[in-house]
């Protein structure tokens, strides 16, 4: 029974998420294919983009809670 194919949008949210890593032993080559039609520039540019806006907003998030949490109490 053969998987069905999943979205273009999944597939790309899971190329966000897994973790780079260049060396020769890090992925299997079935993971490769599977993101392999992200494999030019733009994908990686939006890939280093999201992290960087993910890292901004969580450190910026973090002072907004404490402060918001600090008037309730």
């Amino acid at each position: 029974m053969q998987k069905p194919d999943r979205s273009v949008f999944v597939l790309f949210l899971c190329f966000l998420f897994h973790p780079e890593d260049s060396s020769a032993a890090a992925t299997s080559p079935g993971r490769r294919r599977q993101f392999a039609r992200f494999d030019n520039r733009l994908a990686g540019t939006l890939k280093i983009a999201f992290w960087i806006a993910a890292v901004i907003l969580f450190w910026t998030g973090i002072p907004v809670i404490c402060c918001s949490i600090r008037h309730f109490f």
